[in-house]
């Protein structure tokens, strides 16, 4: 019987699977069968293929992860983040960069969530230079978070899969968590949302990249949902932590605790 289309095949039409189970010729043959619709050469445009792959994840995520295409093609699934995440980066660069050539005065300083603990200066230095790290920080929390998500694997009973492939799960499920931070950061930067707003839609999406994430490893591992669950746990709080970080530097206070009662004073310029 064909692990995909569950019809029966003769031996000719047999087709063995280097990890899966066997399939019939005709599914063999079809890359949709293992393939995102990024990883599919067609027709279709690159935008629309990103588009269909992140409905893809959320329609049928134990499908899109029940086949792996080995060697992975991290070229792709890099290209496809990228795409996620690039454009509102872009588009928050440009209007922070026209507020400062047209703000007449340095804006004053007001305390934020680690504004308190560090000083203020370096606080907006940090998140600048964090903001302008993006286009770095993506490739390496899918490395770091796909060798994260692995290494759990094997430490808690042996991984089926590669370590490409894991790096394709944590990768691949990532689409939505990065798309809604991007939308996240340019009101974030900019000023305009309460604390307990951000907190709460992010904590939202990090719900279902957890769920998401869980689900891939599951498939790709061939492994129980309770231990996927487990080993979503690491990389997932890798992503959190990175996230937090730069928010913690721009928001006015932490969420849901109430704002400081002695703000900095306001520089006075010469």
């Amino acid at each position: 019987m064909c692990g995909r289309c569950g019809r029966p095949f003769c031996e000719e039409d047999r087709r063995v699977q280097a990890r899966g189970p066997e399939l019939c010729r005709v599914c063999h043959l079809d890359p949709r069968a293992r393939a995102m619709p990024v990883e599919v050469a067609t027709g279709e445009g690159w935008l629309r293929r990103s588009a269909l792959t992140l409905l893809q994840l959320l329609r049928s995520p134990n499908s899109s992860f029940r086949r792996v295409q080995e060697p992975v093609d991290h070229g792709v699934a890099l290209a496809f983040i990228s795409t996620i995440r690039l454009p509102a980066w872009g588009f928050l660069l440009a209007v922070l960069l026209v507020r400062a050539v047209l703000r007449e005065a340095p804006e004053a300083l007001t305390p934020n969530g680690l504004g308190l603990a560090i000083d203020p200066h370096f606080a907006d230095a940090l998140s600048l230079w964090l903001l302008l790290m993006v286009p770095l920080g993506a490739p390496l929390l899918y490395f770091i978070g796909g060798i994260m998500a692995h290494g759990v694997t094997t430490l808690t009973g042996g991984a089926e899969g590669s370590l490409g492939a894991s790096m394709r799960a944590f990768g691949y499920t990532a689409g939505w968590p990065l798309l809604a931070v991007a939308c996240l950061d340019v009101p974030l930067y900019l000023g305009a949302i309460r604390p307990e707003i951000y907190a709460s839609v992010f904590g939202v999406v990090l719900c279902l990249q957890y769920g998401l994430l869980a689900l891939a490893l599951a498939r790709t591992h061939d492994m129980g949902l309770l231990r996927a669950l487990l080993v979503a746990t690491a990389p997932t709080f890798l992503f959190a932590a990175m996230v937090a970080l730069r928010a913690l530097l721009e928001l006015p206070h932490f969420p849901f605790l109430a704002p400081p009662p002695h703000p900095y004073v306001p520089f006075i310029l010469p």
